[in-house]
């Protein structure tokens, strides 16, 4: 059904319609369960309760009484789904992602058009959203970015680059997700594009919840509003001629693949945490008819038992070999599934040395090989968001630079992060230049931690070095005469 087709429809059902497309995700209440871990299965007493005990207590009247109580079992949680998200966002974007532009014999307008691309991406912290997004994403499995103007006169006017005609607005962006209430919903055509996308959230008005919905269109931005169970709607021209928003989804959050794996390694440690509690203390072993058995939180555990008894110390020397492969097996395979390093101080530790530039790849081959695999997501949107901005800075914002919309090209250029060995870096270029440097003096003070202010270093330099030429000439000048 095409946009015109469900205009003609009542409210009700153009809201049904346009929502009728949402990709089929993992609720979010799941997910955000699965992200916190004190929300973990462990932690859920329906599906790890407390342990039923018999408890021995002095009544009102003195005498003694056998009393059911539950005993608190252990419950760790382990956040390994952060670990994931946040090493695979720190591999993806560890280095910003670039605008890389493409010009046409320096053409002014398309220089023009680059720089403001630029300075709206860095107005809007674009390296620290970029990771937010990023992590929303991968957690949640959607987000969108949506890119609005807001007037400011002075803005523009600050930036040399950009000359002639000053546009009165900025572009802005706010990201919507699952976790600030938004419900997303893109609508396709038959051929894949997006045509249409429509946001719902809830806000307050005086004591009542009032629903919204906001559809964007390239021709239309229409405001829904659902009062006493009747919607309600107000359309207005979408100034912008395009959908400002970038849509992000993927079927499922980067731990999806080992979620049974997370919840038996919980599972096993919170076991394992109760054994120690039972058996880390020694206890006494009494020959004879059990009377009492110790609690697991009890020190210096005894087994009462009858007369005639033979006590004699019970240690437990280890856990048992297959305990701790299991272990061993779950924490490997979580990692390995899901492709994140284990990048710990100990793991880097016991590497030891100074590694190759060569082993450094080897050792984050497989964190590279899922960042690359994000970049397929990741990479088509940024394109997106940058061909958006072009159009609304060239075509909507400065009219005047609308021939350089067509020809400009700008797209994204990702580097993952990868450790590197600076010095082999250095002793191989130094090499290849047949050791002449490699840097000028600027640059080696632009690179010095203890250098401040590189301008009066330099002056500094230049001074010493006009002293010592000085001290020089007065030195030869004195042994000639």
């Amino acid at each position: 059904m095409t946009l015109e087709d469900i205009y003609l429809l009542p409210v009700d059902q153009q809201v049904l319609r346009l929502k009728s497309q949402a990709p089929e995700l993992p609720p979010y209440e799941l997910l955000k369960a699965q992200w916190n871990p004190k929300d973990h299965d462990v932690f859920n007493t329906d599906k790890r309760p407390d342990k039923a005990t018999k408890k021995k207590v002095i009544d009102s009247t003195g005498a003694e009484a056998e009393v059911r109580a539950m005993e608190p079992v252990t419950r760790i949680g382990i956040p390994f789904q952060r670990i994931i998200v946040q090493r695979a966002v720190g591999f993806l974007l560890g280095n910003p992602v670039k605008a890389k532009r493409y010009i046409e014999d320096d053409d002014k307008q398309q220089v023009t058009l680059a720089d403001m691309i630029d300075i709206t991406l860095d107005d809007n912290k674009a390296k620290y959203f970029d990771r937010k997004l990023a992590r929303t994403v991968k957690s949640q499995c959607q987000a969108a970015e949506l890119w609005y103007v807001v007037e400011d006169p002075k803005f523009w006017q600050k930036r040399k680059s950009v000359t002639g005609t000053i546009p009165k607005y900025k572009i802005r962006c706010t990201l919507l997700s699952p976790s600030t209430g938004d419900k997303l919903f893109p609508y396709f055509d038959e051929t894949g594009d997006m045509v249409a996308f429509s946001r719902e959230y809830i806000l307050k008005d005086g004591e009542k919840k009032v629903t919204h919905l906001d559809t964007w269109t390239a021709d239309l931005v229409i405001k829904r509003s659902l009062v006493d169970g009747v919607w309600t709607e107000d359309r207005t021209p979408n100034q912008l001629r395009k959908i400002p928003v970038i849509y992000y989804s993927q079927p499922e959050p980067d731990w999806g693949t080992v979620q049974t794996m997370i919840d038996r390694y919980e599972k096993k440690i919170s076991n394992f945490g109760d054994t120690n509690d039972y058996f880390g203390s020694p206890m006494v072993k009494v020959k004879g008819t059990i009377k009492s058995l110790p609690e697991k939180t009890t020190s210096g555990k005894v087994i009462q038992m009858d007369a005639d008894s033979d006590a004699s110390y019970m240690s437990w020397d280890q856990s048992p070999e297959s305990e701790k492969l299991e272990f061993e097996l779950l924490y490997k395979m979580i990692h390995a599934m899901t492709q994140t390093p284990t990048i710990s101080f100990a793991e880097m530790q016991a590497i030891g040395g100074e590694m190759s530039g060569f082993a450094i790849k080897l050792l984050f081959a497989d964190a590279h090989m899922k960042a690359e695999n994000d970049i397929e997501l990741f990479g088509e949107m940024y394109q997106r968001r940058l061909n958006l901005l072009k159009f609304i800075l060239g075509s909507v914002l400065k009219p005047d630079l609308d021939a350089a919309v067509d020809t400009l090209q700008v797209e994204p250029e990702f580097t993952p992060y990868l450790p590197k060995n600076v010095k082999e870096t250095v002793d191989i270029l130094a090499v290849a230049r047949g050791n002449k440097a490699l840097i000028s003096r600027e640059t080696a003070l632009e690179n010095n931690p203890l250098v401040g202010d590189i301008e009066t270093e330099l002056q500094r330099m230049q001074a010493d070095a006009d002293a010592e030429a000085e001290q020089m000439q007065k030195e030869l000048t004195g042994s000639y005469e």
